[in-house]
């Protein structure tokens, strides 16, 4: 079986935010137990949760796939149907920028 993870599903402020909130998560740990322990367990969810595809070359399928806490889920599709596969890594880069300039003014 071939495994390609995309890595994380959510972005990275999301993430980032989530573990400011399980902080808060771990004081409220200290009054009520139970309550912390499921905010953590629902905060920490940012950082579990992951995106990939799986080929299963046995069985001629593929799927794409969500993983939450480990436990992936997601569609098996058979190969048959697609006659090419063109397997693709992009990696998105945003820049930005401005051509110009003043011309002198001399006289």
């Amino acid at each position: 079986m071939l495994q390609f993870p995309q890595g994380f599903f959510f972005p990275f402020t999301a993430r980032i935010f989530s573990g400011i909130l399980m902080m808060f998560a771990l004081l409220a740990m200290m009054n009520s137990l139970f309550f912390g322990i499921l905010l953590v367990f629902i905060f920490a969810l940012p950082f579990t949760v992951h995106k990939g595809a799986e080929f299963d070359r046995n069985k001629n399928s593929f799927r794409t796939y969500v993983s939450v806490y480990g436990i992936r889920a997601g569609k098996w599709l058979s190969l048959d149907d697609f006659p090419h596969i063109c397997l693709l890594r992009r990696n998105y880069q945003l820049t930005t920028g401005a051509v110009g300039g003043t011309k002198g003014m001399g006289m």
